[in-house]
């Protein structure tokens, strides 16, 4: 069974909800504040984040070893989804 812990990170100027499966190490970005920026300036690989950005580190790290690099937490569930449902009802 596929253990998924939602994060918040919160770096420099960059905040994000991160939804992390940590049994196949897998992230998905719920919600951040620099996905323009980086679809602007071409960061990201096929619509996606890449897997360098400091957020993404920083939420693996969090929720599969306990390392904590940034400002981070650990959301309740019900809150992840309620973002997740909401970013699939922008993107109709």
């Amino acid at each position: 069974m596929n253990e998924i812990k939602c994060v918040s990170v919160r770096l420099n100027k960059i905040q994000a909800i991160i939804a992390v499966d940590v049994t196949n190490r897998r992230v998905e970005v719920v919600n951040c504040n620099y996905h323009d920026f980086c679809r602007v300036n071409g960061l990201l690989l096929n619509g996606e984040c890449p897997a360098y950005c400091q957020a993404i580190v920083a939420a693996k790290s969090f929720a599969i070893w306990g390392r904590v690099r940034a400002e981070t937490y650990i959301i309740e569930p019900e809150k992840c989804q309620f973002y997740m449902a909401k970013q699939e009802i922008l993107a109709r």
